[in-house]
């Protein structure tokens, strides 16, 4: 029996690695070309797609292993051709793969599976029916044209022409998709113009050469046996790992900086995640209940016209910690990768003698696929891989053998996908990390994520503002997601001032976990020496043509943003009406700490404004410009980028793509016109049109 079991695995085996390369194609083109807008970057995608191919053909291979010892074992009263085995092996794999696949339609159609239920069980019966007929066709193939003893040639050919053929899909693919990363994150899709042709031309080129190359090389191989074809393989296996291969960093918070500066000069930058202007009680909402942030204004700098450069929440963020505009740093979506050669705000400081914290509390922010946590010492986002290896990132989840490796290294099945953390749980980590450094220079920056729909902050909070409101009419947890992304739910105004009220109980949450790291600033005794810069990376709409989201609009109510800010020491509370930017926080900090900011900064410093005698006529910007998309899975009139500026009162938005793929311009005076309600454009088309070649 050993004998048999051997000698099938020998012949299993070679036809194991010719299906884990095939089924490594599909499945890493299908994870890359499905995920396009959600893994964002050149270098982010590589790195899923090596882990990826590694996890699925590790599976693949485990899978054809078991089932040729389980067939072994079946048949072990009569003695098998090894041809015969290898086509039974192959049919019972494609046979599984296959019915696994109709539970999974079955699945994402919201059917359960019951065998008495014809919903179910014809589709799954049709299912099985079909995967079974190509599994012989698939087997009958096999037990006719392998050829055990000439497994590395036959090896060699399908790496070859699987390697050949991944090179034309993903070099096309990726050449295309960072020329026009913008436009297939508006539509999904690449348009077909002669850029996209030429790509295609090339990589057909460059695809064939790699595959002659190749089969050249594994047929030399092959002719002097099998160890030199699967010692090439592993190269190419290794390789990619090893360039590709960044675990997560230990989780050790008490990482100083080696060079640390003296107390007596920290910063913290708070982000509060989707937090409107009029969102505090501080900015005149005499409704909504934000005490510590109110107290905390009281004794700082208020701006009343800070705008974000993009109201979208890595690209902002970027800003935030760069002091640089999306046309600069490159970050214009979501997802996507800063690349080493900007500055951050961390890194200067760090080199000036700071010990650096960050504390995110979403995902997306994760230093794995942003890389916005150069210069930092500690980064916590550990959080995010609870439960999952470090050595993976959480997009292996894509690929169907990411949950079988992950178990393998965590015991738990399947990568958890934890997009966000509560308030709470943030500012305990910060407070921990602050105490082991406070008797240094430090910066931390601080972003919460919770007044982010869905706007789900514990109790009392949820029901404080809306306490008789019933929601099973709503259904809010089931049906607000489907609100949000497709703005086709039919809801009333109640149900509006309910949601607006689920939001501002989100709000008041993140004051009183606020309170809490202001309380052991002061516990601790280093309030007066900490400047504190409160803001938000953009609003959030409950209104115009759109409820309940930002990201695709730039009115006011997703651009403008509170900013508060504490120099050291704190002052009586002031406040300046002048035109600010997030990209204004680098610079000012730097000036701040009487360090040189780093060269060719698109923001500017506010010191002159932090002052209680602002510098007369102190203006940094005559116009403010921001911009983002507008997403034409929304069902709405405008998609495409959207642009806006802004200047003495008066504000231009400005759609290119809108439809029937005619530009918008919409003109409104801020000044009387607050909520953005009147469209003057076509009262004062030369005033807009001066703007527009602002």
């Amino acid at each position: 029996m050993a004998k048999n079991i051997r000698e099938n695995l020998y012949t299993t085996l070679p036809l194991g690695v010719i299906f884990a390369l095939w089924l490594t194609l599909a499945d890493s083109f299908g994870v890359i070309a499905t995920s396009a807008k959600l893994l964002g970057s050149v270098r982010s995608i590589s790195l899923v797609l090596v882990y990826g191919c590694i996890t699925t053909m590790a599976v693949t291979l485990g899978i054809m292993i078991v089932l040729s010892i389980l067939v072994t074992l079946a048949d072990a009263r009569r003695k098998l051709s090894i041809e015969k085995h290898a086509g039974r092996v192959l049919s019972v794999f494609v046979f599984t793969c296959l019915f696994a696949v109709g539970v999974l339609l079955l699945g994402k159609r919201g059917v359960i599976f019951h065998p008495l239920d014809p919903r179910s069980a014809f589709p799954l019966l049709a299912a099985g029916i079909a995967a079974w007929f190509i599994a012989r066709i698939a087997g009958g193939y096999c037990a006719r044209t392998y050829q055990p003893g000439n497994w590395p040639k036959l090896i060699g050919d399908h790496y070859a022409i699987t390697t050949g053929l991944a090179v034309f899909l993903f070099g096309s693919f990726m050449a295309q998709y960072n020329s026009l990363k913008e436009d297939i994150y508006i539509s999904g899709y690449f348009s077909l113009e002669l850029e996209n042709y030429i790509y295609y031309l090339i990589f057909i080129v460059v695809g064939l050469l790699t595959w002659w190359v190749l089969k050249k090389i594994f047929h030399r191989l092959a002719s002097r046996g099998g160890g030199y074809v699967i010692g090439l393989m592993a190269v190419f296996i290794i390789l990619p790992l090893l360039i590709f291969l960044r675990p997560a960093p230990p989780n050790n918070p008490d990482m100083h900086n080696p060079n640390p500066g003296k107390a007596g000069r920290n910063v913290i930058l708070i982000s509060v995640d989707t937090l409107r202007y009029d969102g505090l009680g501080c900015n005149g909402n005499d409704y909504i209940k934000t005490p510590n942030i109110d107290a905390l204004a009281e004794e700082s700098i208020v701006f009343d016209n800070c705008i974000v450069s993009i109201p979208l929440t890595l690209p902002s963020h970027t800003s935030m910690l760069t002091g640089l505009y999306p046309r600069t740093h490159g970050l214009r979506v979501q997802d996507y990768f800063l690349d080493d050669r900007f500055t951050t705000l961390a890194e200067k400081l760090s080199d000036e003698g700071f010990t650096c914290g960050g504390f995110i509390s979403m995902a997306i922010l994760r230093s794995m696929n942003s890389n916005l946590s150069q210069g930092f010492h500690y980064y916590d986002d550990y959080w995010i891989y609870k439960n999952a290896s470090r050595w993976f990132p959480p997009e292996v989840k894509y690929f169907f053998a990411g949950k079988v490796i992950n178990k393998l290294f965590t015991g738990v099945a399947a990568h958890p996908d934890k997009y966000e953390r509560k308030a709470e749980e943030t500012v305990d980590s910060a407070i921990r990390w602050i105490d082991l450094v406070k008797d240094e220079d430090f910066f931390c920056f601080f972003h919460i994520f919770d007044p982010h729909w869905f706007y789900n902050a514990p109790e009392p909070y949820t029901t404080l503002y809306d306490p008789d409101y019933d929601e099973s009419g709503l259904n809010y947890d089931r049906y607000l997601k489907d609100f949000i992304w497709t703005n086709n739910l039919e809801v009333d105004q109640d149900d509006v001032d309910h949601i607006k009220a689920r939001y501002d109980g989100e709000a008041t949450y993140s004051d009183a976990q606020l309170g809490r790291l202001f309380d052991s600033l002061k516990k601790s005794g280093l309030w007066d020496e900490t400047m504190i810069i409160l803001t938000a990376d953009h609003g959030e709409s409950f209104g115009h043509d759109y409820f309940f989201g930002h990201a695709d609009r730039v009115y006011q109510s997703c651009i403008h943003v509170p900013l508060i800010i504490k120099p050291f020491n704190g002052v009586d509370g002031q406040r300046r009406d002048m035109l600010v930017s997030n990209a204004d926080f680098f610079p000012t900090v730097c000036d701040s700490l009487a360090i040189r900011p780093a060269d060719d900064l698109d923001g500017e410093s506010l010191l002159p404004a932090l002052n209680d005698m602002v510098i007369e006529d102190f203006q940094p910007y005559p116009v403010m410009f921001s911009e983002s998309y507008a997403f034409k899975n929304y069902n709405i009139q405008h998609y495409g980028k959207v642009y806006t500026i802004i200047k003495d009162g008066w504000k231009l938005i400005y759609s290119p793509f809108a439809f029937p793929y005619a530009p918008i311009y919409q003109y409104y005076n801020l000044t009387i016109d607050p909520a953005e309600e009147d469209n003057l454009y076509d009262l004062h088309p030369g005033e807009a049109k001066h703007l527009f070649t602002l």
